[in-house]
C-alpha cells in the first residue's frame, strides 16, 4: 500500500533501490548479481514480483535503471 502512494516524496529510483534492499535483507543475500545462483535468482524474482507493477518505470532515467 505504501508504494502506491503519490505523495512519499521520494523519487522512483529510490523506491525501487529501497525495494531492492528490502528483498536482499530478506532474502539475507548480497547485493552481488555475480554470486548469486540460478536459485537467488528467483527467490528475487519472486520477492519482487508483486511490486513491479507499482513501480512507475517512465518516471525513472535510463540511466540511473
Amino acid at each position: 500500500m505504501l508504494i502506491k502512494r503519490d505523495d512519499l516524496n521520494m523519487k522512483e529510483i529510490e523506491i525501487w533501490e529501497g525495494l531492492f534492499k528490502w528483498c536482499f535483507a530478506q532474502q539475507n543475500m548480497l547485493n552481488d548479481p555475480t554470486k548469486w545462483s540460478k536459485d537467488d535468482a528467483i527467490k528475487i524474482e519472486r520477492s519482487l514480483h508483486r511490486f513491479i507493477p507499482l513501480i512507475r518505470f517512465y518516471d525513472i532515467n535510463p540511466a540511473d535503471l
